[in-house]
């Protein structure tokens, strides 16, 4: 390949992966990744047993921007701008929300002892990405469903502590 793209591959690893492997392959045009990079990455992928997925292979322009595992790649202004995608905030606040609500009845402790482990690992996983706006809006999202979760096992408590 020439120095227009850059593609890596780990071959040592080929016998390891039961799902497929996720790739970014990056050009100056739509047009040279169209007509000599894939058909290359084809024809390295080929004597291994392996090909592209015609379905999920998708050629965007960086502007318009694209999720990959779980954060938006978009250039804007002359700058790339990586922040967490709205599925990614999304099923992680499902999750979030489906564990507090299996702890209904359950000890104070337990709920933390379960969330905590859960927003810890989220949080250090978007860290590097623009993503305060996101934190904000999953601690208010977070915040409401504990809020909830409280009224439900006190119901008769203020929001005073009376």
């Amino acid at each position: 390949m020439s120095r227009e793209a850059h593609v890596q591959f780990c071959e040592g690893l080929a016998g390891k992966f039961r799902r497929s492997t996720l790739l970014i392959v990056t050009a100056e045009s739509q047009e040279l990744l169209v007509n000599n990079i894939i058909p290359a990455i084809n024809d390295f992928l080929k004597p291994r047993g392996l090909k592209l997925s015609e379905e999920k292979t998708k050629i965007v322009g960086i502007e318009q921007g694209f999720d990959f595992l779980g954060q938006n790649l978009k250039k804007y202004r002359n700058r790339l701008l990586i922040t967490p995608s709205k599925e990614n905030i999304k099923s992680f606040l499902d999750k979030v929300k489906t564990v507090i609500k299996k702890c209904r009845g359950r000890k104070t402790a337990d709920l933390i002892n379960q969330l905590n482990p859960m927003i810890l690992g989220w949080a250090n996983y978007q860290r590097y990405a623009q993503s305060a706006k996101a934190f904000s809006h999953a601690n208010k999202i977070i915040l409401q469903a504990l809020w909830r979760w409280i009224k439900k096992r006190h119901p008769g408590k203020s929001a005073d502590g009376e």
